[in-house]
């Protein structure tokens, strides 16, 4: 993966509320997946939170988790 989506994940982080990532931040990062890498970007999303969950990054999972949520939604309502 490009670290401009790593990049823009860590950047969408939130202190002090029970999820790291906003809805609207979620969204945003699936939406520049998806205009960069289109239907693979799921794929691209699913592999970041399997790493995050190899190696205990539990805040990293929870994020990458909240993107493939929004990544589904997106590609659902494009038809990608």
């Amino acid at each position: 993966m490009s670290t401009d989506a790593g990049d823009a994940a860590a950047a969408a982080g939130e202190t002090g509320g029970t999820h790291l990532l906003e809805a609207p931040d979620a969204a945003q990062i699936a939406r520049q997946l998806t205009e960069k890498y289109g239907v693979d970007a799921l794929a691209l999303a699913e592999a970041r939170a399997e790493r995050a969950s190899e190696i205990g990054d539990m805040l990293a999972l929870e994020a990458w988790q909240a993107v493939i949520a929004a990544t589904q939604r997106l590609l659902r309502g494009a038809r990608i």
